[in-house]
Order: structure tokens, then sequence, then C-alpha cells
């Protein structure tokens, strides 16, 4: 009787179930609305130097400055690290686009859909129900 061997690749079956919970429609609205800030703030020098003043101000027992990661779309440990980080920082995003408003709008640049743009990044962070969303798909808080 013949035989057939197979070796399961743990490490693909997790891409695979992740992705698939990535794929639900809540989670994917609410993590695209997360990577849409972490591109946002990483594409616009000014928008970044004040959110990084903003983390030596909010985390002043930090030795440094974290970046928003922008995650690499076929590694999911990268979402996850993503999420966590901004999750992290939440406190800091939250008060640079409220004290910040006006220059942040002025730096994403002076055609409509930009700053329209600007305008949807500023409402997501200032929208509590979606930090209390990735709050909850992302429950691992630890300072990275």
């Amino acid at each position: 009787m013949p035989w057939i061997i197979t070796c399961l690749c743990w490490a693909h079956q997790m891409n695979l179930v992740v992705g698939d919970y990535l794929g639900l429609p809540d989670i994917l609205k609410t993590i695209t609305c997360a990577l849409d800030i972490i591109k946002w703030f990483n594409n616009h020098g000014t928008a970044l130097d004040l959110f990084r003043l903003e983390q030596k101000r909010t985390y002043p027992d930090h030795e440094r400055i974290l970046a928003l990661i922008l995650p690499v779309i076929t590694r999911w440990t990268t979402h996850f690290c993503a999420i966590t980080r901004l999750v992290n920082l939440s406190v800091a995003m939250k008060i640079c686009c409220a004290q910040h408003t006006k220059q942040l709008l002025i730096c994403a640049g002076k055609t409509t859909e930009v700053k329209a743009k600007a305008n949807e990044i500023l409402d997501i962070v200032k929208d509590e129900l979606f930090w209390q969303q990735l709050f909850r798909y992302a429950p691992v808080h630890f300072v990275t």
C-alpha cells in the first residue's frame, strides 16, 4: 500500500489563518484605517516631526523615539508589530492631532484631494470607536 507523507509548514498555515482573520469586514476596516494613519504620517515629514515631538512630551521615560511601522503584506507578524506600535503610541497620536490640527492640514499640501485625505486621517484619529476597535484587535500592549 502506498504512503503519502506530508510535512505541514506551520508558518504557512499561520499566515493563511491570520490572512483569513484580517479579511473579516470589521477587522479589515479598522486595520485599513490604522495603516492609512501610519502611511500618511510616514509620508509627511512635518507631520512626522510633530508626532515625534509629541512622543517626547507624552512619554518622557522612553529613551528613544519610536517609529511607526509599515507592514509588509506577506509577513503577518509585521501587521501585528505595526498595529501594536500604533496602539502603544495612541496617546501621543491623539494629542498630536488635537493640538496641531492646523499645522497638519497645512503640511498635507494645497490641493483639495490631499486636504481631504488629511481631514480623513484626522477624523479617524479623533474617533474613539476606531481606537476601541483597534485595542480589541490588538490586545497585547507592551512598549516596543
